[in-house]
């Protein structure tokens, strides 16, 4: 693959947009490629960034190697192979069965060919400009495409067998180390096979069902990193135990164990102690023995699965016992919008002063008082007096009376998004 590279509109997402092909063409048949790969193959893990951003470095990886987007490796073969173990040992890790290897190799590189067919072959185009500048493609010989699909293809078969070979090495290391079975049997305490706990079921897990237990569910792209997060957390908390296994790719579900309960001290330590590792992740409330380890991971995994109403684009850790009342109120989030904008009116609009008005009588609904809430606010006393007058002349004026229903309109707007209709 020795062909000079030339600019390509080869994508529907690109398309019309000639500058930025020609800037960044390769970046954008990546990104097409790995979403193809994804959405055919994980379908189960497409809202996950960890997962599409493993990928997305595979295929770059791979169709780099094989020459698709430009000069191939210095030495394909090795290359091919080298991604292709860790990719292999990556998929066992997370226990996704081998024959998925096959798929996805093949789902992307069909993919891939079908990209630079009709972009018209670049890389392969003769251009009288230098290697990596821009240039309108001209004719491709057919010997010479015949020559590059026959090479990726057989490169890709490559690393198909490389990766399932590295798939079978270490899955047969994580059943010699038990990792197989502690994933096995957590899956059945989480699945109701187990109501007690026995001396059996810890052996089994290495971990004491006995304790108080909080979930951590990790959004990381190996075990060593989630691991290494979920062992930082335990020594920064006090925990006296912890296990982690693999839920859905890349999402490691972790435990901690402690001999007390934490309460909301601990709870809060155990969010600070995620948060300060810089990951994505969900922590569930302390719960005690052979159900609290069931609960708490389904609190975790209730607010994850909400992630994207809860914390629309902020990559955060979410807390369960900061959002529970959320969680159970979002299960419908049109219903949600639509009873905060039923109670508050004109409060739900997108507006500075709405948002002022909202927070004020958010805080004096909670505390009962005007001098509190002026207090909280750090602004004057006769200002929140205005404020819950003019909630007041919106609202009515019995706002007490309807207290409760207030704040979790209120709570719902913080989340859901203020406007109305």
């Amino acid at each position: 693959m020795n062909a000079t590279e030339t600019t390509v509109d080869h994508a529907s997402d690109v398309r019309g947009a000639a500058e930025q092909a020609r800037n960044d063409w390769r970046a954008a048949m990546v990104r097409s490629v790995a979403d193809a790969v994804v959405g055919q193959v994980f379908a189960d893990r497409a809202n996950s960034a960890a997962f599409r951003a493993r990928i997305g470095h595979v295929v770059h990886a791979h169709l780099a190697a094989s020459g698709v987007l430009g000069r191939a490796a210095a030495d394909p073969p090795r290359s091919v192979d080298n991604e292709a173990a860790a990719f292999g040992a990556w998929l066992a890790e997370q226990q996704i069965p081998p024959e998925v290897v096959h798929d996805a190799y093949w789902t992307g590189m069909r993919h891939a060919l079908r990209i630079w067919a009709d972009a018209g072959w670049p890389g392969l185009a003769r251009s009288s400009e230098p290697s990596g500048s821009p240039a309108s493609p001209g004719p491709v010989p057919a010997e010479r495409v015949a020559r590059a699909t026959q090479y990726a293809m057989e490169l890709t078969d490559r690393g198909t067998t490389a990766a399932k070979a590295e798939h079978a090495r270490t899955t047969a290391t994580l059943l010699r180390g038990g990792d197989l079975r502690r994933h096995a049997t957590a899956r059945e305490i989480l699945d109701g096979a187990h109501d007690t706990a026995t001396a059996g079921l810890e052996a089994a897990l290495g971990y004491r069902l006995s304790l108080t237990h909080i979930a951590v569910l990790l959004d990381m792209p190996s075990r060593q990193a989630a691991e290494r997060v979920l062992r930082g957390v335990a020594a920064a908390t006090g925990a006296r135990d912890r296990l982690l296994v693999p839920l859905s790719a890349p999402q490691w579900a972790g435990w901690l164990g402690y001999t007390r309960d934490p309460g909301a001290r601990g709870l809060a330590a155990v969010h600070r102690a995620v948060r300060d590792h810089g990951v994505v992740a969900s922590v569930g409330g302390a719960r005690h023995g052979i159900d609290g380890f069931r609960r708490s991971v389904t609190e975790a995994r209730r607010i994850e699965d909400m992630r994207a109403v809860l914390a629309p684009g902020q990559d955060r850790v979410l807390s369960f016992t900061e959002l529970a009342l959320e969680s159970v109120l979002l299960s419908d989030v049109d219903a949600a919008r639509a009873f905060a904008i039923d109670e508050l009116g004109e409060l739900a609009e997108p507006t500075a002063r709405a948002a002022r008005l909202r927070k004020t009588l958010s805080v004096w609904l909670s505390c009962g008082s005007q001098t509190l809430t002026a207090s909280r606010l750090g602004i004057h006393e006769n200002t929140v007096r205005l404020r819950i007058a003019t909630a007041s002349r919106t609202l009515g004026p019995c706002l007490l009376d309807r207290r409760t229903e207030l704040l979790i309109a209120l709570r719902l707007c913080g989340v859901v998004g203020a406007g109305r209709g």
